[in-house]
C-alpha cells in the first residue's frame, strides 16, 4: 500500500504491506525550545493485521480514541511491544 498522510499532532503518515503485517510510521518533527527542529523518526512494527491497521486510519472518527489518530496507535500498539515490536528505521 501507498503512504498515507495523516492529520495528526504525533504522526505525519502510515503505509502497510499486508502480506508481510508490517507497519511503518513516519512521526511528526518537533520544534525544541531552542528553537532547533527534530527531525521525525521513521519506525515499523511487525505483526499488525489489516484490520488494526484499518482501526488506525478510522481512529479519527471513534470516540473510543478520542477521535485521534496518535491515541489510538499509542493503545493498541505502542503499548504493546512484546506483540508488536518496534524498529527504529531512522
Amino acid at each position: 500500500m501507498a503512504r498515507i498522510k495523516l492529520k495528526s499532532s504525533m504522526l505525519k503518515a502510515v503505509d502497510y504491506n499486508p502480506e508481510l503485517k508490517k507497519l511503518k510510521v513516519w512521526f511528526m518533527d518537533k520544534k525544541l525550545a531552542s528553537g532547533n527542529i527534530k527531525i521525525g523518526a521513521i519506525y515499523s512494527y511487525t505483526n499488525v493485521t489489516e484490520d488494526l491497521y484499518n482501526v488506525l486510519l478510522d481512529s479519527k472518527t471513534n470516540l473510543t480514541y478520542e477521535c485521534s489518530h496518535g491515541k489510538c496507535f499509542h493503545k493498541l500498539i505502542i503499548s504493546h511491544p512484546d506483540k508488536y515490536p518496534p524498529k527504529k528505521l531512522s
